[in-house]
């Protein structure tokens, strides 16, 4: 028989949730609004019902706070009791499973750690040491490219930082390797994204790529609107404007997958031909001003992009790829470099940080 709480007062969508038993249970709740009291409730109603003992029960939260609260109300709940079933329980309260995702991880590589090679007697390392550890890692790295004149490290810093600055890479390479690490996907991952991204197939360039379908979405888009125009002026056999309309749509319809031709074509500066508005009947002009405003906006359009590789031409574009390319690549390795010293400097004082203790958990 279900333990209905007696003594405590719970709303329905809380008895709802200690007396769910099977599956998966999400609970959105607000704070105040008595999370633990039910958790614990619920907790106690597993027990009292021979679903589960304290010693099969994990409870896993954000803060040491969180999880000692959960056990001194659990303790509490558990010797005011007069039920044997749950007084039996109160040995096994002091080594529950109620901790931090931090200790739970460190709880996992203790007794499992062994069996992906990992020493199970380490330390912790905790922020202060881990930026100290960091810092050292990441001059040694720094060093040995300033000792060794360096090309490409001296591209990077040249490329990013004003004066070369060291202290505002130091920065940015350590917050590059947490958000990295938060990814859990090793750099060479990254590094074949980046062999991906920038193929040597310039039509085949991620980068290119997606320039040229924003370019040929909005070619096909102004084309699809001039031809229904054209079809009006045709209708009312306006030779003069059926000549203009008929113009621009070749010059969109010149745009195709190649992108290089695309960029050679944008380089010229065409746009789009304008209709004059003289001796023009109203219906005429109708169409001229729909045409008008389609074509300002069209011209507006290409010339964005134009902008962007067209006035540079094909050569240079294709020289910017391949510098964005060498500059990432060596801030990857920097990275990678840094890494393996870190590594290298915890392994020699055998100890985790809190990435790692989530990574090999």
């Amino acid at each position: 028989m279900e333990n209905k709480n007696e003594n405590v007062n719970f709303t329905e969508e809380q008895q709802q949730v200690i007396n769910h038993k099977t599956g998966n249970l999400l609970v959105s709740a607000s704070a105040g609004s008595g999370k633990t009291k039910v958790l614990i409730a619920k907790i106690v109603d597993y027990i009292l019902n021979d679903y589960a003992k304290l010693k099969d029960i994990l409870v896993v939260t954000f803060t040491n706070d969180a999880s000692q609260e959960i056990k001194s109300r659990l303790s509490n709940e558990i010797s005011n009791s007069q039920k044997e079933k749950l007084l039996a329980q109160f040995d096994d309260l002091s080594t529950s499973d109620i901790l931090t995702f931090d200790k739970l991880c460190i709880k996992v590589i203790r007794e499992f750690g062994y069996k992906i090679g990992v020493n199970t007697n380490f330390g912790v390392c905790d922020a202060g040491m881990s930026k100290f550890f960091q810092s050292r890692a990441l001059d040694n790295v720094l060093a040995k490219h300033n000792k060794n004149f360096d090309a490409n490290f001296a591209h990077v810093l040249d490329f990013f930082y004003d004066s070369r600055s060291i202290e505002q890479l130091k920065v940015n390479i350590i917050n590059l390797y947490a958000f990295l690490r938060s990814k859990s996907v090793e750099i060479d991952h990254y590094k074949n994204l980046l062999n991906e991204t920038y193929s040597q197939n310039f039509n085949d360039n991620i980068i290119t790529k997606f320039y040229n379908e924003k370019l040929l979405e909005a070619a096909n888009y102004y084309k699809a609107e001039i031809k229904k125009l054209f079809i009006d002026a045709q209708a009312i056999n306006s030779t003069n404007i059926c000549e203009v309309l008929n113009g621009s749509i070749g010059l969109l319809s010149s745009f195709g997958s190649d992108v290089e031709e695309n960029i050679k074509l944008l380089s010229l500066g065409n746009s789009l031909e304008t209709i004059g508005t003289r001796k023009l009947d109203d219906n005429e002009k109708l169409i001229a001003d729909k045409y008008g405003t389609l074509r300002a906006d069209c011209n507006k359009r290409l010339k964005v992009f134009a902008g962007c590789f067209g006035q540079i031409g094909v050569e240079q574009v294709k020289k910017d790829l391949s510098n964005s390319k060498n500059i990432l690549f060596g801030i990857l390795n920097l990275i990678e470099e840094f890494d393996i010293e870190y590594q290298k400097m915890k392994k020699n004082y055998a100890v985790l940080d809190f990435a790692d203790l989530e990574k090999l958990a």
